[in-house]
């Protein structure tokens, strides 16, 4: 399967051109985004204005070069965008669904973190789970938000994880997160873990380097040329080193 995978970074949808390709990967990542939220709650409309402001990072399937397969998607957000579009980041949702006590250490969490990022929207093929293939697919999706998030000079983030599909596990290898608060989802209605992440664990990055950066190395990026455009961004050697050079300092310390 590895062979046939095809990475997209899709960022900011909202000032890409309309080019046919451009509205194919866009149609293909909101259909498909609420096609799988049936499985929690039909009533759920899970495309939202946030959808054309994040960064998503695709994995498509080119076995058949002329109809290839949109395989999963994950959205990576910074609030930077959220505040400038006036719209709400995902956790502000969230919030009024914690404890007081969980409510205090989420805002120490993000005090000093600017921009603030979150991760979610997370999308997976069910014909591509690891029950039906064999092949961890979702490690792909979960290496693409560490590469974008430290590439742009971020090393957090915030994600809420569906209890019903056990998501936290996938999350969990990533980094250091304290212990996840669970809320019941003001939409879905259905428990979460709102997971808070930091100290990204390099060893396990550099794991997923070793099987899948050549596939991160050849992605697609499309990006609009004048928005937001960060210009101190890691190279992909710059990035790789990176991770090769924290996982030498952590297994000294």
């Amino acid at each position: 399967m590895l062979k046939h995978l095809k990475l997209v970074v899709f960022d900011y949808p909202k000032y890409l051109p309309k080019t046919e390709t451009n509205q194919k990967i866009l149609s293909d990542l909101l259909s498909t985004k609420q096609e799988s939220y049936h499985l929690s709650d039909d009533r759920f409309v899970a495309i939202s204005g946030l959808d054309f402001i994040g960064t998503h990072l695709m994995v498509y399937d080119t076995k058949d070069i002329f109809q290839p397969r949109h395989v999963l998607s994950v959205r990576n957000l910074s609030e930077d965008r959220a505040k400038y579009h006036k719209l709400k980041m995902p956790t502000e949702d969230y919030l009024p669904h914690l404890a007081d006590s969980e409510r205090s250490a989420f805002y120490q969490f993000k005090e000093g973190k600017a921009p603030f990022c979150e991760s979610g929207a997370l999308y997976i093929d069910s014909n591509y789970t690891f029950k039906k293939t064999g092949f961890p697919l979702v490690e792909i999706g979960m290496m693409m938000i560490l590469n974008n998030f430290i590439q742009n000079n971020t090393f957090h983030f915030a994600a809420a994880t569906n209890l019903t599909f056990k998501s936290t596990r996938w999350v969990s290898p990533m980094g250091h997160c304290q212990k996840p608060f669970v809320f019941d989802h003001p939409y879905i209605r259905r428990p979460h873990e709102l997971m808070l992440m930091e100290d990204f664990n390099f060893q396990w990055l550099a794991r997923m380097h070793e099987k899948y950066f050549q596939l991160w190395t050849d992605r697609i990026e499309i990006r609009p040329s004048d928005r937001f455009v960060i210009t101190d961004t890691l190279s992909d050697e710059a990035l790789h080193s990176l991770v090769l050079n924290q996982t030498k300092l952590s297994s000294a310390g």
